[in-house]
C-alpha cells in the first residue's frame, strides 16, 4: 500500500501533459481490465478538473466506449465522457445506448444528461437532450 500511495504522489506532481501521458499508457496497455477503468477513470476526473485538455485521451476513451472486451472499462469509458461535453461525445453515447450489457447502456443514458444539465455550448446541449427523447427518455426540464 505503501508503494501505491508514493506512486501516487508522484503522479500528482506532474504536469497535466506528463500525467495524461502516463495514464493514457497505462489505459492502452495495461491487460488488467480493473486498472484500465482506474485510469479512464482518473483521466475523465482530469478533464473535469481543468488540469488536461484531453484531446489526446478522446479518442482512446471514444474507441474503448464502444469497443473494449471488458464491461468494466466500457462502462467507465462512457462515464468519462460525460467530462468532455462535445458532440463526439453525445455521438458516442447514443451508439454506447445500444450495448447489449446493461451496465454500459444505463451509463450512457446517465451520461447525456449528465451532458444535457452541464455543458455549455448551447448545440451540444441541446443534441444531448434529443438523443434521451429519441431513446425514450425525455428530460423532465431545462
Amino acid at each position: 500500500m505503501d508503494l501505491v500511495r508514493s506512486t501516487m504522489d508522484q503522479a500528482l506532481e506532474l504536469d497535466g501533459v506528463e500525467m495524461e501521458d502516463l495514464l493514457l499508457g497505462v489505459f492502452r496497455d495495461d491487460p488488467d481490465p480493473i486498472v484500465r477503468h482506474e485510469a479512464v477513470f482518473i483521466i475523465g476526473c482530469l478533464v473535469s478538473w481543468g488540469r488536461i485538455q484531453g484531446e489526446r485521451a478522446f479518442p482512446l476513451i471514444r474507441e474503448a466506449s464502444l469497443r473494449d472486451r471488458s464491461v468494466v472499462v466500457r462502462h467507465e469509458s462512457v462515464e468519462a465522457l460525460s467530462n468532455f461535453h462535445t458532440p463526439g461525445s453525445v455521438e458516442v453515447c447514443v451508439q454506447a445506448l445500444e450495448d447489449p450489457h446493461e451496465e454500459v447502456s444505463a451509463t450512457a443514458r446517465i451520461t447525456l444528461e449528465r451532458i444535457w444539465h452541464q455543458a455549455a455550448e448551447p448545440t451540444v446541449k441541446e443534441s444531448a437532450r434529443e438523443a434521451l427523447v429519441a431513446a425514450g427518455f425525455p428530460p423532465a426540464t431545462t
